[in-house]
């Protein structure tokens, strides 16, 4: 990459190299999302990689989003978009533009919706499914306890990745406690922060309470030959090839393989891992829990003011929480489901 021998950005980098630029500045700061963030610089360095930054006008913008729009659906149009406009923001910072030239008129880009056929209000599982999910035994039990996570905490894959036996405290009062502190990134292939940068504990659902301690108990060394220590993941997968039989981070392409197995097999459309989060909300609101309190368990503070001010009792949202009312026990449920 052209450097100027002060160390300056070379006025005549071009945006192919940018773009490189702005991915590394991501990794180095801990963003989260770098592989879309690599597949969106891919698309504009593709488009306008020969354009130097410096000459970047709003016509260049408006090439984009005409060589993306008719290929791509609007809401993914949307985040190239994006990519292009946050680095024209690092070349103002670099001396290399003096305004973003990336802004558009109304109606000019596309309605924000998703992909013909992808229905995002659906995008959660009902009571019969989660029950189905939890409790079949045609779903493996190392599948069944990590559902449980996702399901009835809501936490994000990568969330559930990370989670040591430390993190599960059964004994805290009144329902027992679980620490979301870190976060598995199959981008870095490392453990880091959260999505929000925010540790959160969680009450423990009672059905994930049994789930979990079965787990532990029985299962847990059952399935990996010894007894589980604080410092071990609650859900691990044992590796292969040179390192085998060690234990390490669960896939999360893997898991989610799995789980589109499981659903065709019940005769359930596909879903998604993180659609946990939607469907612990949805049903446990459903069942006459308050979001404004289950919001501290899913989620960072609301942004206004007064909230800074606010803490949510513990016994309220452990209250709350118990409020979903899913048994894991699907005896009595029939296939196919639909």
């Amino acid at each position: 990459m052209p450097e100027h021998p002060l160390g300056v950005l070379d006025p005549t980098i071009l945006l192919r190299d940018y773009a490189e630029l702005w991915i590394e500045r991501r990794i180095k700061a801990d963003i989260s999302a770098i592989r879309s963030s690599r597949t969106n610089a891919r698309h504009v360095a593709k488009a306008l990689g020969g354009v130097r930054v410096a000459a970047l006008e709003r016509r260049h913008a408006l090439a984009l989003l005409e060589w993306v729009r008719p290929h791509y659906a609007p809401r993914t149009v949307h985040h190239i978009i994006g990519a292009l406009r946050s680095m024209c923001s690092h070349a103002i910072d670099d001396h290399l533009l003096a305004v973003n030239p990336v802004h558009f008129r109304r109606g000019e880009l596309p309605p924000l919706v998703d992909r013909p056929g992808w229905d995002r209000t659906r995008a959660y599982f009902d009571h019969l499914e989660v029950e189905y999910l939890l409790g079949s035994p045609r779903v493996p039990e190392a599948s069944r306890v990590l559902y449980a996570v996702l399901f009835l905490v809501g936490v994000r894959i990568g969330e559930a990745a990370a989670l040591r036996w430390r993190n599960y405290e059964p004994e805290y009062p009144p329902i027992g406690r679980l620490w979301v502190l870190r976060s598995w990134s199959r981008e870095h292939m490392r453990e880091g922060h959260t999505k929000t940068k925010i540790e959160r504990p969680i009450p423990v659902h009672p059905t994930m309470a049994r789930t979990l301690d079965r787990w532990r108990n029985e299962r847990w060394p059952a399935h990996y030959g010894r007894e589980p220590g604080p410092d071990d993941l609650i859900f691990p997968r044992v590796r292969t090839g040179r390192r085998r039989g060690e234990l390490d981070h669960l896939l999360t392409t893997y898991e989610w393989q799995k789980l589109q197995t499981h659903l065709a097999e019940a005769g359930l459309r596909a879903r998604r891992l993180n659609d946990g989060r939607k469907t612990f909300l949805t049903l446990a609101v459903a069942d006459g829990a308050r979001k404004d309190i289950l919001r501290a368990a899913t989620h960072c503070r609301e942004g206004d003011i007064v909230s800074g001010y606010i803490e949510t009792i513990w016994e309220q949202l452990a209250d709350e929480v118990c409020k979903l009312r899913i048994h894991g026990e699907p005896e009595q449920l029939t296939l196919p489901l639909r």
